[in-house]
């Protein structure tokens, strides 16, 4: 189960974002807990953990669609 506290995840999102060839990649987070989930943070979305394989799918494609997005 995803179980990164919030300065972690937010830690990796930031070095995510500092790579220039990364900055513009959609970023999901699995989150079992939506009271953890910040508004603002740089991710496309989060997905509610556990899901469903079929979920998950759908919403990584909604994150890779321009136009679209795979939050909650």
């Amino acid at each position: 189960p995803p179980t990164l506290s919030a300065e972690v995840r937010e830690a990796l999102v930031g070095d995510i974002k500092a790579v220039p060839a990364l900055a513009a990649l959609p970023i999901l987070a699995l989150m079992a807990s939506f009271d953890e989930a910040p508004q603002r943070d740089g991710l496309a979305g989060y997905i509610p953990w556990p899901c469903g394989i079929e979920e998950l799918a759908r919403r990584i494609g909604a994150a890779l669609t321009p136009g679209e997005t795979g939050a909650a």
